[in-house]
């Protein structure tokens, strides 16, 4: 009988130490699985393919490996996007100030190694010719 109190016991310290974790997760956003995630994943195809036309691969293996890349990064920006939006609204605030608080400095530090993971994943798949296609159509033209 002891050592159904012990189990007993074991079971309910178990339960109760993963009770804060339980709640916590709770807390988190939900990923969105509605019409706008829908709606956001046909614009993502859309603008990828334009990229891809403008690539003009000829492979479509390449293609559709270089298609993924760009979804995936457009994805990782609106994530990045998301997390620091009150650190950017901040930074728009500061800009006539002068000084940059530390947390948009790493926001923007964790902004450039996402572009430089994109770049050089993309470098494995292009040559620096189509990386400057890609770059020029993910700034709207503006690199040109």
């Amino acid at each position: 009988m002891k050592s159904l109190s012990a189990f007993a016991v074991l079971c309910l310290l178990s339960q109760t130490a993963f009770l804060p974790v339980a709640r916590a997760a709770d807390t988190l956003p939900k990923p969105a699985t509605t019409d706008n995630d829908a709606a956001y994943t046909a614009t993502l195809e859309k603008r990828s393919a334009a990229i891809i036309d403008a690539l003009d691969l000829g492979d479509s293996a390449k293609s559709t490996r270089v298609k993924a890349r760009l979804i995936a990064h457009y994805r990782a920006l609106n994530a990045w996007q998301q997390a620091h939006e009150i650190t950017l609204k901040n930074l728009r605030a500061q800009k006539s100030g002068g000084a940059i608080s530390p947390e948009a400095e790493t926001a923007h530090a964790e902004r450039e190694k996402l572009r430089q993971t994109f770049l050089a994943d993309l470098s494995k798949e292009l040559t620096p010719a189509q990386i400057d296609t890609v770059k020029d159509a993910l700034t709207y033209k503006k690199l040109q």
